[in-house]
């Protein structure tokens, strides 16, 4: 059944399908969000969040995001689909084989050969490389018969973006992500992307040993990084910790509530 709030938002998406629009869904492991902007405007309608489970796609969470989405499907509208899938991995173009596709997920992730469904590649030009990811078979089928004109992309592509897009990038910084039990680190220098990739999450000694490690990698000193925190910080790791041992510039996690969503659109392909 319906909500108040999901009713007017269901109102507001079939008003404004009928025209030009971007609609940006992103789906994550347990929750799928939809919104959508006018090309001339930025800002973008309320967030409606739908629960959806990757692992186990059923008809009903199938049948609620058609309904939020029905009128998108056709006319100039353009769509943006965002897959958070943890099996990923980042091939250098030149080494980039697309009959092995399936090949470098099993390889760079460890997984076995009847977990990856559907293997999907896109390129991230601003790396020289694709991205390889993985979705559930009935999850592919349903996208591409629902929104045959889409741009599938992984949801990380957006968080390298949103760190693109910041007035700091032309600065050195590193963008630590925070998301469910894992994290980003992105590091931006001269609006370059000399670092990205996520981390099993467990504490708070996890992220600061990361953190260091990567800036040690790459020869910088943590004191010449602003570090900016995206996404919601989990309970168990100890905020105060973070700001005492690393030059924490902004804690942006309200802002950014919805930052792979909203960026979708601004990847590169």
């Amino acid at each position: 059944m319906e909500t108040g709030q999901e009713s007017k938002i269901l109102e507001s998406f079939n008003s404004f399908a009928k025209k030009r629009s971007i609609l940006s869904i992103v789906f994550f492991s347990s929750t799928v969000q939809i919104s959508w902007r006018l090309p001339e405007a930025e800002v973008w309608s309320e967030v409606i969040s739908l629960p959806f489970n990757q692992d186990q796609v059923s008809v009903d969470q199938i049948h609620r995001v058609k309904k939020f989405t029905e009128g998108y499907r056709i006319g100039q509208n353009q769509v943006y689909i965002g897959i958070s899938s943890r099996m990923y991995t980042i091939v250098p173009r030149e080494l980039y084989d697309p009959a092995k596709k399936g090949e470098y997920l099993i390889k760079n992730t460890g997984a076995k050969p009847i977990e990856l469904g559907s293997v999907i590649t896109s390129p991230v030009q601003i790396l020289d490389s694709y991205i390889v990811f993985n979705i559930s078979n009935t999850l592919d089928h349903f996208l591409n018969n629902h929104f045959p004109g889409m741009v599938l992309l992984h949801e990380k592509q957006s968080l390298v973006a949103a760190a693109l897009s910041r007035p700091e990038s032309s600065e050195r910084q590193m963008v630590v992500n925070f998301s469910g039990n894992h994290f980003d680190i992105i590091v931006v220098d001269q609006r370059k992307v000399k670092f990205f990739n996520s981390f099993s999450l467990m504490s708070t000694e996890d992220v600061l040993y990361y953190l260091l490690f990567v800036t040690e990698k790459l020869g910088y000193d943590v004191k010449s990084l602003k570090i900016q925190l995206f996404g919601k910080i989990p309970e168990q790791i100890d905020k105060e910790a973070l700001l005492k041992y690393l030059p924490i510039t902004s804690n942006v996690d309200e802002e950014n509530e919805f930052l792979s969503l909203k960026f979708l659109p601004r990847c590169e392909s």
